[in-house]
């Protein structure tokens, strides 16, 4: 059984009158990279400061690795923190900004330099050990507060926004490279972000968070494909949000009266019945666009009111006959897309196998 590292039972917190998290309640395992996700003001970053000793809970029990910690302080826990701006000292050099918490529990000078040198190769900085911060790329200094956290061997690693600074090239390599590290070092990784394609690619679980509750925990794919709520489903990527009521449910299909006309899903998870209203949930990519109206029965009519072009991929914004609007996304092919343009008529509709989605309304 997987050790807990971190637990969270029945955690509030308020400030003054702002009540900011209600009643939560995390476990989080050893060797796990975590990510808190969710809407500016959701809660993240507060978790985040309760689990990192910077902030007390108002109600409720925080336990690292066993032992309740409500009253020790952030510089008594084995809790290491990576900030926003990486708050590296500028007239130090790389190796003394690394050192600096080792000095600081008195550590002699030969165990600080193999340690410090150990880290800095790790990150692949052992080359810029007597540089100074403003004499490094973003990304450089974004390791070298990394290198700082992880030399003083925590149990765990909290990183709030840290790739947020960096441009779009260097933030996808630096997932990469974080996620690569968190596996090379098996500790705990709690990491708070609102990019949600940031916290698909690099998380073993997910906790959605909404107005200080957890919508949702999950594996990335479970979030994506199965969200729990209607919320979840429209904030993780693209939701297509069709609204109708239920006419009939087979074993592995349901169709569902939308506006006028009625619509045949796949759908094997449904514990909706006949008459339900519900909310129909079909990702971008689980639409086609058909150019040839007998290819398809049942299609959704709609006119093309943007064409987005993303290289190896192409969104269409479509808004459809019952004033929804929709997007479709599709691989790019230059022979097919050149015959759309904006204001056309076209057909929706879905294969067979895909399985939507569905929430109460």
């Amino acid at each position: 059984m997987t050790q807990k590292i971190i637990e969270l039972k029945n955690v509030s917190k308020s400030f003054g009158n702002d009540k900011v998290l209600h009643n939560i309640n995390l476990d989080i395992s050893n060797g796990e990279f975590l990510t808190l996700l969710g809407p500016s003001g959701c809660g993240k970053t507060t978790i985040l400061r309760l689990i990192a000793g910077f902030e007390n809970p108002s109600d409720g029990e925080i336990f690292l690795n066993g032992e309740k910690i409500n009253a020790i302080p952030a510089n008594k826990r084995n809790v290491c923190t990576v900030f926003q701006n990486y708050a590296l000292f500028p007239h130090m050099n790389v190796f003394d900004n690394v050192a600096f918490g080792l000095r600081i529990k008195n550590l002699n000078a030969e165990e600080i330099k193999t340690k410090v040198d150990a880290v800095l190769k790790m990150v692949k900085l052992e080359n810029f050990a007597q540089r100074k911060p403003h004499q490094l790329s973003g990304g450089q200094q974004q390791r070298v507060a990394i290198a700082r956290a992880v030399v003083n061997d925590p149990l765990v690693l909290v990183l709030d926004e840290p790739l947020s600074a960096l441009d779009y090239k260097l933030r996808k390599d630096m997932q990469i490279e974080l996620k690569e590290l968190q596996r090379r070092l098996g500790i705990t990784f709690i990491f708070v972000t609102h990019d949600q394609e940031e916290a698909l690619s690099m998380s073993d679980r997910i906790v959605i968070l909404n107005n200080g509750n957890i919508e949702q925990i999950g594996s990335p794919q479970q979030i994506y494909e199965m969200p729990q709520s209607l919320f979840v489903a429209q904030f993780i990527g693209e939701a297509n949000v069709l609204t109708g009521h239920i006419e009939e449910v087979q074993d592995d299909f349901i169709k569902v009266q939308i506006a006028q006309s009625c619509y045949q899903f796949h759908y094997t998870h449904s514990k909706l019945q006949k008459n339900d209203k519900v909310n129909v949930i079909l990702r971008p990519e689980d639409l086609q666009i058909y150019l040839d109206n007998a290819e398809k029965t049942h299609c959704l009519s709609g006119k093309i009111t943007n064409i987005v072009y993303k290289g190896a991929t192409v969104d269409l914004r479509v808004a459809l006959e019952n004033d929804n609007v929709v997007t479709i996304s599709e691989f790019f092919d230059d022979s097919r897309h050149q015959k759309f343009v904006v204001n056309q008529t076209i057909q929706i509709g879905w294969a067979d196998g895909v399985e939507v989605i569905l929430h109460d309304t």
